[in-house]
């Protein structure tokens, strides 16, 4: 898995402005288990370990059913975060970040049984838009019931909190993850280019498209979280998470609120006196109607 490409710095603002994680976006807490496969070259290996670390770490996904796609394992993005650091070093750091994960907070999520009931509202969302004709591929599917889900469901809103807490704090601990809010600008074939927020500035960067694809990120303006794995000096491990935008649902009563306050401290114009309301005469002509004086 190779890093990401630094292309330059966008030339105009950022299409999505300045977002504050938590109040303006979340990372989604739910991906496919089996995402990774998509797109490196050892599956076998791969998936060797997926077993490992949700046995050693008691990390139980759900049966998600896809129609004419069968059935696929849901589990928490912390799984997926942990195959990719293994890919940029060695297996024992996918061990070691899924200890911090746990440490963090969530072996607490996974056993309150909160989180097993997302697994389950998730898979219920899906079978409702399976039943429905689309085109959607399950990537996509799941991406996009997610999007719905973390706005509409009160539920599902708190573990996606929850689960980017979590993330966040093992940023913080372990200087060799880094995360960063990004979008995409364009998809070209298999290089999509994307705008990257690496603290206050933002840069573009080039992200295989099948990392993005592989957790259902397909079109422009699809917002995402690239975590970023450093375990050794030039060997650099990425991949994708899909977040959610909830700048225009969450901060509508912020906005009323500040329109509010903006009210009360405006100081009322003077009311205007109204000015009486002047009749107009009516005068009757003085002079005789004219008469028509051609001889018939």
């Amino acid at each position: 898995m190779e890093s990401t490409t630094v292309v330059d710095k966008p030339k105009t603002a950022s299409w999505t402005g300045t977002l504050v994680e938590g109040r303006d976006f979340l990372e989604q807490p739910i991906v496919a288990a089996s995402a990774i496969d998509r797109f490196v070259e050892n599956q076998p290996g791969t998936q060797k370990l997926r077993r490992e670390l949700i046995r050693k770490f008691d990390w139980p996904g759900n049966l998600a059913y896809l129609g004419r796609w069968g059935r696929v394992s849901l589990n928490h993005t912390a799984l997926l975060e942990c195959l990719a650091a293994s890919q940029g070093s060695s297996r024992k750091r996918a061990f070691e970040l899924g200890e911090l994960y746990n440490d963090a907070g969530l072996a607490e999520l996974v056993k309150s049984g909160r989180f097993a009931n997302v697994l389950n509202v998730v898979d219920e969302s899906v079978r409702q838009r399976v039943a429905v004709p689309n085109r959607m591929e399950p990537a996509r599917l799941l991406n996009e019931t997610l999007k719905d889900l973390v706005v509409s469901n009160q539920e599902v809103r708190e573990v996606a909190v929850q689960m980017t807490a979590i993330a966040k704090k093992v940023d913080a601990e372990l200087s060799q993850v880094r995360r960063h809010f990004a979008y995409v600008e364009r998809i070209e074939g298999d290089e999509a280019l994307s705008v990257v927020t690496t603290g206050d500035r933002a840069e573009l960067r080039i992200v295989d498209t099948k990392m993005l694809r592989a957790v259902g990120i397909e079109a422009a303006k699809d917002v995402f979280i690239l975590y970023e794995f450093q375990w050794s000096p030039g060997m650099v491990a990425s991949v994708c998470v899909p977040a959610v935008l909830l700048r225009s649902a969450e901060r509508q009563d912020e906005i009323k609120r500040q329109e509010a306050e903006l009210l009360e401290y405006e100081t009322p114009l003077p009311k205007r006196k109204r000015t009486p309301k002047i009749e107009a005469q009516k005068y009757e002509s003085s002079a005789a109607p004219l008469r028509n004086t051609a001889k018939s």
